[in-house]
């Protein structure tokens, strides 16, 4: 499944999502499984970096009520961090429904304490913001998180943050 994640967002979109369907299908034959939920993600990725927003937004759906079958929280932030991305992906003037997602995922990336997922969520909502001429909320929900990382500042994720951050400034 991972092989074809990463075939289906590096080059080989079909290949890498008949891989990861596949090793979905053997995962359907086996025991219930607590990381179908991030397996659904990253085919929903797969989707989307393939064009597919509709398929994308669908397995995000299904990956969403899948966790909260489960009660398996740790991919639900990932989850709606991707769901705001397959939102602008169809239609870039649902900013409310992307604003939305991106909220839910950094509500729930900072519950968890994931802060790669808080920066990547926060990143997002503040650029939303920052198109909306709202720059001082956008500095006021990145600074802090941004400024809780110690290291790791040459990651794309950073690097992003701290762009948007000097165009706040």
């Amino acid at each position: 499944m991972i092989g074809g994640w990463s075939a289906g967002t590096q080059l080989a979109y079909k290949d890498g999502l008949q891989m990861l369907q596949q090793g979905l299908d053997n995962l359907e034959t086996t025991a219930p499984n607590p990381w179908r939920p991030g397996f659904l993600l990253l085919l929903a990725e797969i989707h989307l970096n393939g064009g597919e927003t509709h398929q994308a937004l669908s397995t995000l759906e299904n990956a969403l009520q899948l966790a909260e079958q489960t009660g398996e929280r740790i991919w639900v932030a990932g989850i709606h961090l991707l769901f705001g991305k397959a939102i602008l992906s169809q239609d870039s003037n649902n900013i409310q429904g992307a604003e939305a997602r991106f909220k839910q995922a950094l509500d729930v990336a900072t519950e968890q304490g994931a802060k790669s997922l808080e920066i990547r969520a926060a990143t997002d909502l503040a650029g939303i913001w920052q198109a909306q001429g709202r720059e001082a909320e956008a500095h006021k929900i990145l600074t802090p998180i941004y400024e809780w990382f110690t290291e790791g500042f040459d990651t794309p994720d950073l690097i992003k943050a701290k762009k948007l951050l000097e165009q706040l400034t």
